[in-house]
């Protein structure tokens, strides 16, 4: 693979399908460096027999195309659109692709929901009124903690919209919940007379709390809610009789005393979710609404449930079989799997694989028929098709534009067994069977965070191997997917276990593979990963250069300046700990105290915007190894986030400026990285 192949990669960001299985919608993105900008298409497809997908029509929707909702005749598929204005709902027809659209627009609209009949939505979006929404102000007071995120002062209400209108009318808008903070994961009863969504509430100090309330919609009066152990969750899904809630999320201390929970709905003191224990792992729970039950599934398997936290946005992974039976997709490993489970046996689950590789944004029928896209031995993501009861994913490679269907040399992922880590597995470079020994350079990239890495496609990974480097990818102790007992591990390591791991997984791989360099080894990653590879660095000698994007690099700072940073504290600091309680142990652990024990090259990479791991974590490490004279790059992205994705030319010249760092350093070919930084510092990103 070679960067100019990214413009013909088709990312995919949604899917949708009938309830009856006769359609199915399919949202992608494409790169087009030309412009700029991320070209969204959405393509409508039709099941003619069995797997089998056929194409009916596609659409250019603008930018910030999400939520797509077949309507429940499946005649009709509506969708949330960004505009500079705010966010409009467009309504496209299923038989040939016409549109129309509400004429209201909303502010930071989400959780589209069509209502019972069809005839209108429920949305969540910004409080309108001025009254509401507090005005701009030169200052603000913060009393809470999440008072601090911008989007959090904005007060959050629930709407019902009507779908038909007439030409110079305004839509009767009728408010079913709100002003309020956040509300997420909107959903119906099987009989359509409840309205469910998920409350999270202004927080106690550091501690997340969730509540699920319902409305009854013929009276609007709202029910008690009833509060949740855990930090996040998915959308639930009703049992067919609606006495059941099915739903995906984090394990929490409330859930670790039993496997089964007593709690009364009218329940005011419930202590919230998630600490001492690895959150990122999570668990399929069934809530009973007239018992106040909840039970715990598969917590005995080497799973987590669910497609892990940032490799897509979840669509549905859960599916009742009968009122008593269920089926959800997991992950075990570095592998999407598909688990049954009967209600009342905790502690037995059925498996099976999902080919070779992994899979997102599920969407079922209501006979069990799942669309998705899936990835097969690191190749890119495609439209699939397979059953519940007969889970055998079928490919459609060739359905749409961009799917992967290029003459490309893909590096095919070889998983490593036997070996100190949980996981890992390594693609080769075309030719390295064939290689001299000792001749072929190594780049390890670590995981971001709890929630595992998949074997999936990876676009820098393949490009990095098309350039004749060997990249091994690591999930150390500490990962989910790999079982409670090692995912626990993660709490208060900080590296102590995950280090030496990395260090003896890639011993192992070296001497497995004669055709490795001895020394031409680095290593990379992005957020956690980016803090583990500059404790690479500190800890051992191994590493000729290693780059961090978006690290943390001191514990204490990233705790209390993070948007996340001390949520992200109550899963990976044991007994509640804050910096004032044991000081140490945010020193010992952090990269800037360890500074001066950096003796290999390193590139930092930052989004100037970033809110989840702040700017200033890379901005210290900086500090510190320049001081000492050590060679330390610093990359800042102007106007960039966490992802460092916001435009095609800034995702390609990431790469770019990687894999220059890795010539320069591994390789001693400077040429390129010279290029790139022998410019103004603040020249704009021109793509040749």
């Amino acid at each position: 693979m070679a960067f100019s192949d990214l413009e013909e990669i088709a990312d995919y960001k949604e899917t949708a399908v009938t309830a009856d299985g006769r359609y199915s919608a399919f949202l992608s993105s494409m790169w087009n460096l030309e412009k700029d900008e991320f070209e969204h298409t959405l393509h409508m497809c039709s099941f003619v027999e069995k797997e089998a997908i056929n194409l009916i029509w596609k659409a250019s929707p603008a930018a910030g195309a999400r939520d797509l909702q077949f309507s429940p005749s499946g005649n009709e598929l509506a969708i949330l659109q960004r505009t500079e204005e705010g966010d409009r709902v467009v309504i496209y027809s299923v038989a040939d692709g016409t549109t129309r659209w509400i004429p209201q627009l909303f502010q930071n609209a989400s959780s589209l929901l069509w209502d019972e009949v069809g005839k209108g939505f429920y949305l969540v979006c910004d409080a309108a009124a001025a009254a509401e929404s507090p005005p701009y102000s030169d200052y603000w007071h913060i009393t809470k903690i999440p008072e601090r995120w911008e989007w959090w002062r904005k007060k959050r209400i629930v709407m019902h919209v009507p779908a038909s209108f007439t030409e110079n009318d305004s839509p009767d808008l009728v408010r079913f919940a709100g002003p309020g903070y956040e509300y997420h994961h909107s959903f119906l009863s099987p009989h359509g007379n409840t309205l469910y969504f998920v409350d999270q509430v202004n927080m106690i100090g550091t501690l997340p709390q969730l509540r699920l309330r319902r409305i009854h919609l013929e009276t609007k009066v709202e029910g008690e809610p009833i509060p949740l152990p855990h930090s996040f969750m998915s959308t639930p899904v009703p049992s067919p009789s609606g006495r059941y809630l099915a739903y995906i999320a984090s394990r929490s201390l409330e859930t670790e005393v039993s496997p089964l929970l007593i709690r009364s709905f009218h329940h005011e003191a419930m202590n919230p979710a998630g600490f001492q224990l690895n959150a990122y792992d999570t668990r399929l729970y069934v809530l009973d609404l007239e018992d106040g039950v909840l039970g715990e599934y598969g917590s005995q398997e080497e799973i987590s449930a669910g497609t892990p936290v940032g490799m897509s946005a979840a669509k549905q992974e859960v599916y009742w079989m009968n009122e008593d039976s269920l089926a959800y997709l997991a992950t075990k490993g570095h592998q999407t799997i598909l688990a049954r489970v009967h209600r009342d046996e905790l502690f037995k689950l059925d498996i099976e694989v999902l080919g070779h590789g992994a899979s997102r944004c599920h969407s079922m029928t209501s006979e069990g028929k799942v669309i998705c896209v899936h990835s097969e031995n690191g190749m890119p993501f495609v439209p699939a098709v397979f059953s519940i009861h007969r889970p055998v994913v079928v490919l459609h490679p060739d359905l749409l534009a961009g799917s992967g269907s290029l003459e490309i040399v893909w590096a095919t992922p070889q998983v490593m067994d036997e070996i100190p880590a949980p996981g890992a597995w390594l693609y080769e470079p075309d030719g390295m069977a064939e290689a001299m020994p000792g001749t072929v350079p190594l780049i390890v990239y670590l995981y971001g965070g709890a929630a595992q890495l998949c074997m999936a496609y990876e676009d820098t990974h393949q490009l990095l191997a098309g350039k004749g480097y060997a990249v091994l990818v690591i999930n150390t102790t500490g990962t989910a997917g790999y079982g409670r007992e090692l995912s626990d591990l993660h709490v208060d390591d900080w590296g102590t276990l995950a280090i030496p791991e990395v260090l003896d997984t890639v011993a192992c791989v070296r001497q497995r593979y004669k055709a490795l360099h001895p020394t031409q080894v680095a290593v990379y990653g992005g957020s956690y990963g980016g803090f583990l590879a500059m404790r690479c660095l500190t800890d051992s000698k191994l590493f000729q250069t290693a780059c961090s994007m978006a690290g943390i690099s001191n514990l204490s700072s990233y705790w209390g300046a993070g948007v996340y940073g001390y949520q992200y504290g109550l899963s990976s600091l044991r007994d509640r700990t804050r910096p004032w309680s044991d000081p140490q142990r945010f020193i010992r652990s952090s990269p800037l105290f360890l500074a001066d024990k950096v003796n290999s090259p390193l590139l930092l990479m930052h989004g100037e915007l970033d809110g989840i791991v702040p700017v200033a974590e890379s901005e210290q490490m900086f500090t510190a190894l320049t001081s000492m004279g050590k060679e330390v790059s610093l990359l800042l992205f102007h106007g960039e986030d966490h992802g460092i994705r916001s435009r095609p030319k800034v995702k390609l010249q990431v790469r770019r400026m990687l894999l220059a760092w890795f010539d320069k350093h591994l390789r001693g070919n400077e040429q390129d990285w010279k290029g790139y930084t022998s410019g103004d510092v603040d020249e704009a990103i021109i793509v040749e």
